[in-house]
Protein backbone atom coordinates (compact mmCIF):
# COMPACT_ATOMS: atom_id res chain seq x y z
CA UNK A 1 0.00 0.00 0.00
CA UNK A 2 1.33 3.44 -0.96
CA UNK A 3 0.50 7.07 -0.22
CA UNK A 4 -1.96 8.54 -2.70
CA UNK A 5 -0.62 11.16 -5.11
CA UNK A 6 -3.15 13.70 -3.86
CA UNK A 7 -1.57 13.58 -0.40
CA UNK A 8 2.09 13.75 -1.47
CA UNK A 9 2.23 17.54 -1.80
CA UNK A 10 0.39 17.89 1.51
CA UNK A 11 2.79 15.74 3.52
CA UNK A 12 5.85 17.19 1.75
CA UNK A 13 5.81 19.95 4.36
CA UNK A 14 7.48 19.06 7.68
CA UNK A 15 5.03 21.17 9.73
CA UNK A 16 2.06 19.24 8.35
CA UNK A 17 3.78 15.92 8.97
CA UNK A 18 4.40 17.01 12.56
CA UNK A 19 0.72 17.93 13.03
CA UNK A 20 -0.35 14.56 11.62
CA UNK A 21 2.04 12.70 13.93
CA UNK A 22 0.83 14.64 16.97
CA UNK A 23 -2.80 13.82 16.21
CA UNK A 24 -1.85 10.20 15.56
CA UNK A 25 -0.31 9.95 19.04
CA UNK A 26 -2.86 12.09 20.92
CA UNK A 27 -6.01 11.14 18.97
CA UNK A 28 -7.70 14.52 19.51
CA UNK A 29 -6.36 17.99 20.30
CA UNK A 30 -7.78 21.47 20.73
CA UNK A 31 -6.48 24.26 18.51
CA UNK A 32 -4.29 25.88 21.17
CA UNK A 33 -2.91 22.53 22.32
CA UNK A 34 -2.11 21.45 18.77
CA UNK A 35 -0.46 24.79 18.02
CA UNK A 36 1.83 24.44 21.05
CA UNK A 37 2.70 20.79 20.45
CA UNK A 38 3.50 21.54 16.80
CA UNK A 39 6.22 23.98 17.88
CA UNK A 40 4.47 27.19 16.80
CA UNK A 41 4.38 30.27 19.00
CA UNK A 42 1.25 32.41 19.43
CA UNK A 43 2.82 34.94 17.07
CA UNK A 44 2.96 32.25 14.39
CA UNK A 45 -0.72 31.32 14.62
CA UNK A 46 -1.27 32.55 11.05
CA UNK A 47 1.29 30.09 9.66
CA UNK A 48 -0.11 27.30 11.81
CA UNK A 49 -3.67 28.05 10.64
CA UNK A 50 -2.49 27.91 7.01
CA UNK A 51 -1.05 24.39 7.43
CA UNK A 52 -4.04 23.24 9.47
CA UNK A 53 -6.43 24.40 6.73
CA UNK A 54 -4.40 22.54 4.11
CA UNK A 55 -4.77 19.34 6.13
CA UNK A 56 -8.50 19.94 6.66
CA UNK A 57 -9.08 20.59 2.96
CA UNK A 58 -7.15 17.45 2.04
CA UNK A 59 -9.38 15.30 4.22
CA UNK A 60 -6.50 13.97 6.31
CA UNK A 61 -7.84 15.61 9.48
CA UNK A 62 -11.26 16.80 10.63
CA UNK A 63 -12.77 18.98 13.33
CA UNK A 64 -15.19 17.37 15.77
CA UNK A 65 -18.34 19.05 17.14
CA UNK A 66 -16.53 19.78 20.43
CA UNK A 67 -13.97 21.86 18.51
CA UNK A 68 -11.12 19.40 18.78
CA UNK A 69 -9.15 18.13 15.79
CA UNK A 70 -8.34 14.55 14.90
CA UNK A 71 -7.25 12.31 12.04
CA UNK A 72 -9.66 10.88 9.52
CA UNK A 73 -9.31 7.27 8.42
CA UNK A 74 -7.23 8.46 5.46
CA UNK A 75 -5.08 10.48 7.86
CA UNK A 76 -4.41 7.49 10.09
CA UNK A 77 -3.45 5.33 7.10
CA UNK A 78 -1.18 8.06 5.71
CA UNK A 79 0.70 8.47 9.02
CA UNK A 80 1.14 4.70 9.28
CA UNK A 81 2.61 4.60 5.78
CA UNK A 82 4.88 7.53 6.58
CA UNK A 83 6.19 5.73 9.66
CA UNK A 84 6.76 2.58 7.64
CA UNK A 85 8.67 4.72 5.15
CA UNK A 86 10.90 6.02 7.94
CA UNK A 87 11.72 2.43 8.81
CA UNK A 88 12.52 1.06 5.36
CA UNK A 89 13.22 4.31 3.47
CA UNK A 90 11.09 3.20 0.51
CA UNK A 91 7.46 4.32 0.85
CA UNK A 92 7.83 8.08 0.61
CA UNK A 93 10.57 7.79 -2.04
CA UNK A 94 8.50 5.52 -4.25
CA UNK A 95 5.51 7.82 -3.88
CA UNK A 96 7.56 10.85 -4.87
CA UNK A 97 8.99 8.88 -7.80
CA UNK A 98 5.51 8.23 -9.14
CA UNK A 99 4.66 11.90 -8.73
CA UNK A 100 7.75 12.90 -10.74
CA UNK A 101 6.79 10.54 -13.56
CA UNK A 102 3.80 12.67 -14.52
CA UNK A 103 5.58 16.04 -14.70
CA UNK A 104 7.66 17.55 -17.51
CA UNK A 105 11.09 17.14 -15.94
CA UNK A 106 12.84 19.57 -18.30
CA UNK A 107 10.38 22.34 -17.47
CA UNK A 108 10.52 21.44 -13.80
CA UNK A 109 14.32 21.82 -13.77
CA UNK A 110 14.11 25.06 -15.78
CA UNK A 111 11.56 26.48 -13.35
CA UNK A 112 13.65 25.54 -10.31
CA UNK A 113 16.82 26.95 -11.89
CA UNK A 114 15.03 30.26 -12.46
CA UNK A 115 13.76 30.18 -8.86
CA UNK A 116 17.29 29.61 -7.58
CA UNK A 117 18.70 32.44 -9.70
CA UNK A 118 15.93 34.79 -8.59
CA UNK A 119 16.41 33.91 -4.93
CA UNK A 120 20.19 34.45 -5.09
CA UNK A 121 19.80 37.83 -6.77
CA UNK A 122 17.14 38.89 -4.28
CA UNK A 123 19.23 37.91 -1.26
CA UNK A 124 22.44 39.50 -2.58
CA UNK A 125 20.50 42.56 -3.73
CA UNK A 126 19.06 43.14 -0.26
CA UNK A 127 22.53 42.67 1.26
CA UNK A 128 23.92 45.25 -1.16
CA UNK A 129 21.14 47.69 -0.27
CA UNK A 130 21.80 47.33 3.47
CA UNK A 131 25.57 47.68 3.01
CA UNK A 132 25.09 50.64 0.70
CA UNK A 133 22.85 52.41 3.21
CA UNK A 134 25.26 51.73 6.07
CA UNK A 135 28.34 52.44 3.92
CA UNK A 136 29.86 49.14 5.00
CA UNK A 137 32.39 47.67 2.52
CA UNK A 138 32.43 44.09 1.32
CA UNK A 139 35.69 42.47 2.42
CA UNK A 140 37.23 39.85 0.13
CA UNK A 141 40.37 37.89 0.98
CA UNK A 142 42.32 37.05 -2.19
CA UNK A 143 45.39 34.99 -1.34
CA UNK A 144 47.29 37.30 1.05
CA UNK A 145 45.50 40.48 -0.01
CA UNK A 146 42.43 42.00 1.59
CA UNK A 147 40.14 43.78 -0.86
CA UNK A 148 37.42 46.17 0.26
CA UNK A 149 34.63 46.99 -2.17
CA UNK A 150 31.87 49.50 -1.58
CA UNK A 151 28.52 48.78 -3.20
CA UNK A 152 25.82 51.29 -4.04
CA UNK A 153 22.15 51.07 -3.18
CA UNK A 154 21.33 51.37 -6.89
CA UNK A 155 23.24 48.13 -7.64
CA UNK A 156 21.31 46.39 -4.89
CA UNK A 157 17.99 47.66 -6.24
CA UNK A 158 18.93 46.48 -9.73
CA UNK A 159 19.70 42.98 -8.44
CA UNK A 160 16.44 42.90 -6.45
CA UNK A 161 14.42 43.91 -9.53
CA UNK A 162 16.17 41.33 -11.73
CA UNK A 163 15.75 38.67 -9.02
CA UNK A 164 12.03 39.40 -8.62
CA UNK A 165 11.47 39.19 -12.39
CA UNK A 166 13.40 35.92 -12.75
CA UNK A 167 11.61 34.48 -9.70
CA UNK A 168 8.21 35.33 -11.17
CA UNK A 169 9.16 33.73 -14.50
CA UNK A 170 10.30 30.59 -12.67
CA UNK A 171 7.04 30.40 -10.72
CA UNK A 172 5.09 30.86 -13.94
CA UNK A 173 6.96 27.98 -15.60
CA UNK A 174 6.30 25.69 -12.61
CA UNK A 175 2.68 26.80 -12.34
CA UNK A 176 2.05 25.54 -15.87
CA UNK A 177 3.12 22.00 -15.02
CA UNK A 178 1.87 22.03 -11.40
CA UNK A 179 -1.24 24.26 -11.52
CA UNK A 180 -2.69 22.72 -8.35
CA UNK A 181 0.16 24.01 -6.15
CA UNK A 182 0.28 27.42 -4.50
CA UNK A 183 3.29 29.75 -4.60
CA UNK A 184 4.55 28.73 -1.15
CA UNK A 185 4.24 25.05 -2.02
CA UNK A 186 6.19 25.56 -5.26
CA UNK A 187 8.97 27.20 -3.27
CA UNK A 188 8.91 24.37 -0.70
CA UNK A 189 9.05 21.77 -3.47
CA UNK A 190 12.48 23.08 -4.54
CA UNK A 191 14.11 20.75 -2.02
CA UNK A 192 12.75 17.76 -3.95
CA UNK A 193 14.07 18.92 -7.33
CA UNK A 194 17.22 16.74 -7.28
CA UNK A 195 15.19 13.76 -6.06
CA UNK A 196 12.82 14.15 -9.01
CA UNK A 197 15.50 14.62 -11.67
CA UNK A 198 17.57 11.74 -10.31
CA UNK A 199 14.78 9.41 -11.46
CA UNK A 200 14.78 10.80 -15.00
CA UNK A 201 18.05 9.25 -16.20
CA UNK A 202 19.46 12.70 -17.00
CA UNK A 203 20.92 13.52 -13.59
CA UNK A 204 24.44 14.26 -14.88
CA UNK A 205 23.05 16.61 -17.50
CA UNK A 206 20.94 18.49 -14.97
CA UNK A 207 23.75 18.67 -12.39
CA UNK A 208 26.02 20.05 -15.11
CA UNK A 209 23.35 22.61 -15.92
CA UNK A 210 23.18 23.67 -12.27
CA UNK A 211 26.99 24.05 -12.21
CA UNK A 212 26.95 26.21 -15.35
CA UNK A 213 24.21 28.40 -13.90
CA UNK A 214 26.17 28.74 -10.63
CA UNK A 215 29.24 29.91 -12.58
CA UNK A 216 27.12 32.43 -14.51
CA UNK A 217 25.61 33.76 -11.27
CA UNK A 218 29.08 34.19 -9.73
CA UNK A 219 30.30 35.95 -12.88
CA UNK A 220 27.35 38.35 -12.90
CA UNK A 221 27.75 39.16 -9.20
CA UNK A 222 31.50 39.67 -9.63
CA UNK A 223 30.91 42.10 -12.50
CA UNK A 224 28.33 43.92 -10.37
CA UNK A 225 30.95 44.41 -7.66
CA UNK A 226 33.72 45.50 -10.00
CA UNK A 227 31.80 47.86 -12.30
Amino acid sequence: MEIKEDYIRIIANEHRRRILNILFENRKCRYSELLKLSGFSMGESGRFAYHLKKLLDSGLIKQFPDGRYGLTEQGVNTVRLLREGEDDGSTIISSLEKFSERIDTDRYVLGNLLLSIGEVFLIVGFIFIIQGLLHVPIKIEFFSSNIQLYVSVSKGLLLVIIGAIVLCIGLRVLKRILPELGVMELLIYQKYSLLFVSRSGKLKYYVGLYVVVAVIILAVLSLTLIL
